[in-house]
């Protein structure tokens, strides 16, 4: 492979990836989807590789953290948590 290659620890900068198709191997914790999310807005393309089957979320829903609005309604409305969760993952619940 003639291009860059770098680990996440190594990233800095988004910029040297503008205008380039950009394969990102693996998610990590944190890193990998962080580093993909900040490269899509200069990347010409970003490709995720992983292992095994994901579902990316985004970390904001109606303004708020996914992870602060998530739990109150699988607790008190688990019906109106799937559908919710539908419309933020696919745009609309079928």
């Amino acid at each position: 492979f003639p291009g860059i290659s770098i680990h996440s620890s190594e990233y800095n900068d988004s910029t040297i990836f503008a205008d380039k198709k950009v394969l990102i191997v693996g998610l990590g914790v944190a890193s990998g989807s962080d580093i993909s999310q900040e490269l899509s807005y200069v990347a010409d393309q970003v490709f995720l590789s992983h292992q095994k089957p994901v579902i990316c979320l985004p970390r904001l829903a109606f303004g708020n953290p996914l992870s602060t609005i998530e739990p109150w309604l699988g607790w008190y409305f688990p019906w109106v948590r799937k559908i919710i969760l539908m419309a933020i993952i696919f745009g609309s619940y079928i």
